[in-house]
C-alpha cells in the first residue's frame, strides 16, 4: 500500500516538474521574463513557470496536419494548408452557410436609410463624395478549400441583402471584382494563414473602388492604370489565423508585393494626431481605440483631403491610398461611430475633407453602428430645390396679415402643403422651411407628414417626428423608414405640436429638395 502511494506522489510530482522544467530551458536559464504587457517576472513566478502554452502547440502541431482545429470556434482547417475564421467572430461561418434572413434584409435597409443620411449631411458640410468599400471574407473569394461541411456559401448571402439595402452608389462591393481577380494571378490574392488580403488582394480591391469612384468624379487621377503589377514574391511567417493556432513559427504565406508605382515605393509622413506629432514612415495600423493618424504624401496624385475610417483591412491598402491623395485622416470606423457618431462629426467639421471613404470587412459590414444616423442638417447651404409648394389646407389655425402667418385656435394645428409636381421622395431627400415663433426662440415640436398622389389621407406610418430651433430648417427625411420607397409625392403637412411654446409663428418657404449638385 506504501509502494503504491508513493509511486502516486512521485507521478504527481514528477507531472508537476514538468511545465516549470520546459519553461525554464525554453527560457534559456534567464532568471526574468518579461511578459507581453506586463512588468518582467522572476522566474520563481507561478504564471511563468505553469505556463502551457507549449503543450498547446505540441497538441495543435499534431492536429494540423489531420484537419483538425485545436480551437475550432476560433479557426477552422481547410484543404492545402487554407486557415479560416471561426463563429466566435460575428458567427462568420454560420452566416455564410445560412444565407440572407428576413432580419439581414431589415438591416440591410436600416444601414441604406443611415448611409443616405450621412451622405446628405456630409455634402452639407462641403464634402464631395462619401462612399463605403467592403473587403470580402476570404470565404467568399475562395470557397473551395474550406471542409466539406462549410461549403458553399448559401445564396442569396446576407451581404446580399445588405447591398440591396444600401444600392451600389454608395457602396461598393469588392466581391466580383476579386473573384475575377482570383482567376487571372497565379498568386492568391489572401494570405492562407491570416484573416486578410495580402498586397495583391489589396490591389485589385483598390483599383475596383477607383474605378467606381472615377464614374463620379472623373477628374481624379488614379495609380495602376496600366493594370497591376506583381514585382516579387517573398515569404512571411503565419498571420494571425497561424497564432490562434500557435503556428505562427510553423506556418509561412507567400507575400507577393505591388506597389501603386512599380519604379519606386511610396513615401509617406505618419503623425498620430493624439499624441502630437509624431512623425513614422511605418504603415499606419487602425485598431479599436487607436488615435487618430493623419497621413501625407508630396508625391500623390491628387492634392486632396480624405478622411478615411477603416479597419485591418485598409493596413494593406496604406501605400495605395497614399499614393492617391495627398493628405488623408484615418481612424477606425468603430470609434468614428460610437457615441452616436460624435468623433465621426468632429472631425468632419473641424478638418474639412473633401473626400470621406470607409474601408469594412464584410463580416462587419452589417454592424449596428453603421445604423448611426447623422445630426440634422442646419441650414441651407448646398440645398438644391426640386419641388416649390403651396398651401392646399390649414386645420386649427387662423391666417394672420402676412403670407405664412399663423395663429394656432385648436388643438391640431397642422398646414398642407401642395407640390408643384409629383415627384420621386428618393430624389428630394430633404424639406427646407423658414420658422419663426413670436417671442420664443425655444425648440418647436412638429411632426411631419407625406403622401403619394391618390392617397386619400396622412398617416402616421408616414411621418416623422422631430424638434427644431426656430430660423431656417432643413430636415433629412430619407432617415424615415419607407421614404425612399415612395414614388409620386404630391403632399407635405407640418403639424405644430408646440401650441404653447409657439401660439403665433410664420412658417413659409417650404421647399423639398436635395443636396447641390457637386461641382467640377
Amino acid at each position: 500500500m506504501k509502494q503504491r502511494v508513493f509511486f502516486f506522489l512521485a507521478t504527481v510530482l514528477v507531472a508537476l516538474a514538468i511545465p516549470p522544467i520546459f519553461n525554464l530551458l525554453s527560457a534559456g536559464g534567464v532568471p526574468r521574463i518579461p511578459l507581453v504587457g506586463q512588468n518582467p517576472q522572476h522566474w520563481w513566478n507561478r504564471a511563468f513557470l505553469y505556463n502551457l502554452d507549449f503543450a498547446s502547440t505540441w497538441l495543435s502541431r499534431c492536429l494540423y496536419p489531420l484537419g483538425i482545429s485545436m480551437d475550432p470556434d476560433q479557426v477552422i482547417v481547410g484543404r492545402a494548408g487554407w486557415l479560416y475564421l471561426g463563429d466566435k467572430h460575428n458567427s462568420t461561418r454560420s452566416v455564410a452557410r445560412r444565407g440572407q434572413t428576413p432580419n439581414d434584409v431589415a438591416m440591410g435597409q436600416r444601414i441604406g436609410v443611415a448611409a443616405a443620411a450621412w451622405d446628405n449631411w456630409l455634402r452639407s458640410k462641403g464634402v464631395r463624395l462619401y462612399s463605403v468599400m467592403v473587403g470580402p471574407n476570404k470565404g467568399s473569394i475562395y470557397p473551395a478549400p474550406l471542409p466539406d461541411w462549410a461549403t458553399p456559401p448559401a445564396k442569396p448571402s446576407a451581404t446580399d441583402a445588405l447591398m440591396d439595402g444600401v444600392g451600389h452608389d454608395l457602396y461598393v462591393d469588392l466581391r466580383q471584382a476579386l473573384v475575377e481577380g482570383s482567376k487571372l494571378y497565379p498568386q492568391a490574392l489572401f494570405y492562407k494563414t491570416d484573416t486578410h488580403w495580402n498586397s495583391l488582394g489589396a490591389a485589385l480591391g483598390f483599383q475596383a473602388f477607383g474605378q467606381h469612384v472615377t464614374e463620379l468624379e472623373p477628374t481624379l487621377r488614379w495609380p495602376m492604370e496600366q493594370g497591376v503589377q506583381v514585382l516579387s514574391v517573398a515569404r512571411r511567417p503565419g498571420g494571425d489565423l497561424a497564432r490562434f493556432l500557435r503556428l505562427a513559427s510553423d506556418l509561412s504565406d507567400p507575400d507577393p508585393l505591388v506597389q501603386p508605382f512599380p519604379d519606386h515605393p511610396v513615401q509617406f509622413v505618419t503623425e498620430l494626431l493624439a499624441r502630437g506629432a509624431v512623425s513614422a514612415t511605418d504603415t499606419p495600423k487602425s485598431g479599436i481605440g487607436a488615435p487618430p493618424v493623419r497621413v501625407t504624401s508630396e508625391r500623390a496624385l491628387n492634392a486632396k483631403r480624405v478622411l478615411w475610417l477603416r479597419d485591418s483591412f485598409g493596413d494593406a491598402l496604406v501605400p495605395f491610398m497614399a499614393a492617391t491623395f495627398s493628405e488623408s485622416v484615418q481612424l477606425h470606423w468603430s470609434d468614428a461611430l460610437a457615441d452616436g457618431g460624435r468623433r465621426f462629426v468632429d472631425l468632419v467639421e473641424s478638418w474639412k475633407p473633401e473626400y470621406v471613404f470607409v474601408t469594412v470587412v464584410e463580416r462587419d459590414a452589417r454592424s449596428e453602428l453603421f445604423t448611426v444616423l447623422p445630426p440634422p442638417i442646419a441650414d441651407r447651404s448646398g440645398f438644391s430645390t426640386r419641388r416649390g409648394s403651396a398651401v392646399q389646407a390649414v386645420h386649427d389655425l387662423v391666417a394672420g396679415k402676412s403670407q405664412g402667418k399663423w395663429r394656432i385656435v385648436g388643438n391640431d394645428p397642422f398646414v398642407d402643403y401642395a407640390l408643384a409636381a409629383p415627384i420621386l421622395a428618393r430624389d428630394a431627400p430633404l424639406l427646407a422651411f423658414d420658422l419663426t415663433c413670436d417671442g420664443s426662440t425655444a425648440p418647436v415640436a412638429l411632426q411631419i407628414f407625406w403622401r403619394k398622389s391618390g392617397d386619400p389621407h396622412f398617416t402616421e406610418s408616414s411621418s416623422k417626428r422631430l424638434n427644431v430651433n426656430p430660423g431656417t430648417v432643413v430636415v433629412d427625411l430619407a432617415q424615415a423608414p419607407g421614404w425612399r420607397s415612395v414614388d409620386e409625392l404630391a403632399r407635405v403637412r407640418i403639424d405644430i405640436d408646440s401650441s404653447t411654446t409657439c401660439p403665433s409663428f410664420n412658417l413659409s418657404n417650404v421647399e423639398l429638395g436635395a443636396t447641390a449638385p457637386r461641382g467640377p
